[in-house]
C-alpha cells in the first residue's frame, strides 16, 4: 500500500531522527579520551592540593554528563524509565568517586622542589632509596609492633643507603696496615718537629681531642699566617673518595705530604730537610725500620713518613648510636632523631649526603642552585677547568655538630645557619624553622668518639745532638 500505517510511520520517525548517526559515537568517546587525558595532566601538574581536588573533580563530572546524556539521547523513545536513569546516575557516582578517591591521596602538598627532582633521577639512575614528606607523613615513631615494624624498615633503609662505619678504612696495595706503622704515624702525627718553628704539628689544626679541629674558621700555621680554606676534621677522612676540599690529594698518605711543606702551614722547606730531621732524632730509626721492614736502604724516607701517618689516619673511625640504629638497635635514637633522620631523607639532602660517612664521596658545586657568595674557585685551581668552577668535595657529616664553622671557608658559625644554607643554595628550598630543627636533631645523633689510646699524644723520641733547631723565619 501506499500509504504507511500509523504504527510503520512511528516506526519510521524513531528510526529516522532518534537513533544517533556514527559522528555522535565518535565525538562522545573522542571528548572522553580527552578528558581523560586532562584528568591525568591535572593530577601531575602540582597547582595545590584543593584546587587539583576542585579540577579533577569537575572533569569527572564532565565525564559522566556526557555518558548520561549519550545513553538518555540513545534510549529516550524507547520509555526512559527508571533503569536508566539509575545507570547513568552511578556513571555519575562512579567517575566523581574514583576521581575523588585518586586525587585525594595522590594530590601533592606542595610544588615539586628541586630535591625531589633529583632524588627522582638520582632513585632512577643510582637505585638510591627514598621516600618523600608525604610519604614520611604517613609514618610515625609510635610505640606497638606498627611503630616497630616502621623503625626496622627505616633502619634497613639506612643501612642500604648510608651502611655503618668500618672498623679501619681499607688500606691501599702498596701501604698495608700494621700495628707498627699506626704507632709510627701516630708519633708522627703529634711531632711538632716536622716544622720549621717547631710549633706546628697535624695535632695542631686537627686535634683529636676536639673531634678532629681547631674550631676556627682557617687554621694558624707557620708565623701566624693563615690559609683560605677550614681545616676539615681527620676523623673518618680516610673514607673520603679524595682529600682537601679541592680533591687535589687521591688518599691519607698523599694528603701527609701537602701541610708539612706548605709555606703557610708547617713550612718545612723541602722533603729532605723533614728526613734530615728524622734521622737526627735516634729514636726514630728503629721505629720506622719497624714499620718498614722490607725497605732497601734507609726505612727513613718522606714517602714513608706518609705512609705511617696514612695508616694512623684509617685508624681514627668514630662509630656511634646511629651506627647502632643501623644495626637494629631501634632504641639508639630517640623519636626526635628518627624523626630528623625522615626529615633529612625527604627534604632530598641524601642526595649527596650518603654513603658511611654521608657525604665524602663525590664534588658538587656550591650555589647548585641558587649561587653562593665565595670567591673561591673551588676544584678549578686545581684541574684548570671551567665546568670545576665553585665545585668542592662533599663534606662528611661524621661528627659535624662538633666540627664547626662550616664550609669551606669556615663562615657558617652555627649547624643551623649551615643546613638551612644547604637548603637554599643547593636544594632550592627555604626549609622551615622546624624541619632545620629537625635535621640539626638528627645530624647531632652522627656523634661518635675515637679511642682514647689514639686520640692521646704519644710520648715522642727525644731530639739528637744534630737535630735542627726552631726556626722562626
Amino acid at each position: 500500500m501506499a500509504t504507511a500505517t500509523h504504527d510503520e510511520h512511528a516506526t519510521e520517525q524513531h528510526e529516522g531522527h532518534h537513533v544517533p548517526p556514527a559522528w555522535i559515537f565518535h565525538a562522545v568517546f573522542g571528548a572522553l579520551l580527552v578528558l581523560t587525558a586532562l584528568t591525568y595532566a591535572a593530577s601531575t601538574v602540582h597547582l595545590g592540593r584543593t584546587l587539583n581536588v576542585t579540577i579533577a573533580l569537575l572533569i569527572a563530572t564532565v565525564k559522566a554528563s556526557l555518558v548520561c546524556m549519550f545513553f538518555m539521547h540513545l534510549w529516550w523513545d524507547k520509555k526512559f524509565n527508571t533503569v536508566v536513569l539509575l545507570v547513568s546516575v552511578g556513571f555519575l557516582a562512579l567517575f566523581i568517586g574514583l576521581a575523588t578517591l585518586d586525587t585525594v591521596e595522590n594530590a601533592p602538598h606542595k610544588d615539586p622542589t628541586f630535591a625531589e627532582r633529583e632524588m627522582a633521577r638520582l632513585r632512577k639512575e643510582k637505585g638510591i632509596t627514598y621516600h618523600t614528606q608525604h610519604e614520611d607523613a604517613a609514618g610515625g615513631h609510635e610505640a606497638g609492633s606498627a611503630g616497630q615494624d616502621e623503625l626496622r624498615g627505616l633502619a634497613r633503609w639506612a643501612k642500604e643507603t648510608f651502611g655503618p662505619l668500618p672498623e679501619v678504612a681499607p688500606a691501599p696495595a702498596d701501604n698495608p696496615l700494621t700495628d707498627a706503622k699506626v704507632k709510627l704515624g701516630q708519633m708522627l702525627y703529634f711531632d711538632a718537629r716536622l716544622s720549621k718553628n717547631h710549633d706546628v704539628s697535624c695535632n695542631s689544626c686537627h686535634l683529636l681531642d676536639r673531634f678532629g679541629v681547631d674550631g676556627e674558621p682557617t687554621s694558624r700555621g707557620h708565623r701566624g699566617q693563615r690559609g683560605g680554606r677550614n681545616a676539615p676534621t681527620t676523623l673518618n677522612a680516610a673514607l673520603q673518595f679524595a682529600q682537601f676540599w679541592d680533591g687535589r690529594a687521591a688518599n691519607v698518605d698523599e694528603q701527609a705530604k701537602g701541610p708539612i711543606l706548605n709555606p703557610i702551614e708547617m713550612a718545612m722547606p723541602s722533603e729532605d730537610a723533614v728526613v734530615g730531621v728524622l734521622r737526627s732524632i735516634p729514636g726514630y730509626a728503629p721505629l720506622f725500620q719497624a714499620a718498614f721492614p722490607s725497605a732497601s736502604g734507609s726505612s727513613i724516607t718522606y714517602d714513608n713518613l706518609a705512609k705511617a701517618i696514612g695508616s694512623f689516619e684509617r685508624k681514627l673511625m668514630t662509630p656511634g648510636r646511629f651506627d647502632a640504629f643501623m644495626e637494629g638497635e631501634l632504641d639508639a635514637l630517640s623519636p626526635e632523631e628518627v624523626e630528623g633522620l625522615k626529615t633529612f631523607r625527604s627534604v632530598g639532602c641524601i642526595q649527596c649526603h650518603n654513603g658511611p660517612l654521608l657525604g665524602g664521596r663525590s664534588y658538587e658545586k656550591i650555589g647548585k642552585v641558587v649561587p653562593y657568595p665565595t670567591q673561591d674557585r673551588g676544584r678549578a685551581e686545581v684541574t684548570g677547568s671551567a665546568s670545576d668552577e665553585f665545585v668542592f668535595k662533599v663534606p662528611q657529616l661524621r661528627n659535624v655538630a662538633r666540627t664547626g664553622p662550616w664550609f669551606h671557608d669556615g663562615k657558617v658559625g652555627s649547624l643551623e645557619e649551615a643546613v638551612r644554607l644547604m637548603g637554599k643554595h643547593q636544594l632550592g628550598q627555604e626549609l622551615s624553622t622546624e624541619q632545620v630543627q629537625s635535621i640539626v636533631t638528627f645530624l647531632k645523633a652522627l656523634e661518635g668518639k675515637v679511642p682514647p689510646a689514639l686520640a692521646t699524644a704519644p710520648e715522642l723520641p727525644p731530639s739528637g745532638p744534630t737535630t735542627p733547631a726552631p726556626d722562626p723565619n
